[in-house]
């Protein structure tokens, strides 16, 4: 069982939803949600967004971020496969962290330069 497919039975448990319940709800048979959970299908993104919704959690907290680009995998309805998110949600966060990184070097700069800025006013005006 993959860490996102843990992580769903683990929800739904907390809930204690059934199987049938899930598979009702996502409008499939109990057999094949059970495969879904015990990760012998794939969840495709639309479903996971179902699933999310219907265990009242975000998205990102039902992703396992370790899977790699691997994973990725297109399907017939277009809709790809919970690596290519994790993947992608791993790569956003690193790219905001390094963006955030980025924006406090150039807040410091601008402090610094406003403060020289400052004493040059301060010169002038206490001639």
């Amino acid at each position: 069982m993959n860490k996102t497919a843990f992580k769903i039975r683990k929800r739904r448990n907390e809930l204690q939803y059934s199987q049938e319940y899930m598979a009702n709800q996502l409008g499939i048979s109990q057999p094949a949600y059970a495969n879904l959970e015990n990760g012998e299908t794939k969840l495709n993104t639309n479903r996971l967004e179902k699933i999310a919704k219907i265990l009242a959690v975000d998205l990102i907290d039902l992703l396992d971020n370790n899977t790699t680009v691997n994973n990725f995998n297109n399907n017939a309805d277009n809709t790809y496969s919970v690596g290519i998110v994790e993947n992608l949600y791993q790569d956003n966060k690193d790219y905001a962290e390094k963006i955030i990184k980025q924006l406090e070097k150039d807040k410091e700069e601008l402090q610094n330069e406003n403060n020289r800025l400052l004493c040059v006013i301060e010169k002038l005006t206490s001639k």
